[in-house]
């Protein structure tokens, strides 16, 4: 899934600040765990 956001313009039109950083707009709630999954 991240793969498919980040390729092109994503499926949400990827938003860049001026270093290249992604803005991944979603609800830490749910977004928190699969972050922490894919860190380890």
């Amino acid at each position: 899934m991240l793969a498919h956001m980040f390729k092109d313009k994503g499926v949400w039109g990827n938003k860049q600040d001026h270093r290249g950083a992604f803005l991944i707009d979603r609800s830490p709630e749910y977004f928190e765990p699969i972050l922490n999954y894919l860190r380890h």
